[in-house]
């Protein structure tokens, strides 16, 4: 049996994000010494999309005993998404090698995070 821990709330949708479908799932290393700094990096992938309207943060995810942690990002158009959010993961040492899911009614892209890469 695999234990979780959810951190962080999801948020309202925005008025253009009325019913956003799960556009990307970003499953990294988690260990519970980088619990801080996950939560610095929360807050600035949410204002980052916030800003620039185009999806939500919804809860992150914590399997304790696997040390992996989930990233679940919500919106209309998973490129225009990752187009904000890719640079601020990539800059996160803790971010590095993650595995980085897009995904629409139509396609899946999956791919590793490299930093100053681009999938």
């Amino acid at each position: 049996m695999t234990a979780l821990l959810h951190a962080g709330t999801a948020q309202a949708a925005t008025p253009h994000t009325a019913s956003p479908s799960l556009a990307i799932t970003v499953k990294f290393d988690f260990y519970p010494e980088d619990s801080t700094q996950i939560h610095r990096l929360e807050k600035k992938l949410q204002r980052a999309m916030q800003r620039a309207r185009v999806g939500e943060l919804g809860e992150t995810e914590f399997h304790l005993d696997g040390n992996e942690g989930f990233f679940y990002l919500f919106g209309p158009n998973p490129e225009r998404l990752f187009a904000v959010v890719g640079p601020i993961l990539r800059s996160s040492t803790l971010m590095q090698n993650a595995e980085v899911e897009e995904r629409d009614a139509l396609h899946r892209k999956t791919f590793l995070l490299l930093q100053d890469a681009t999938p």
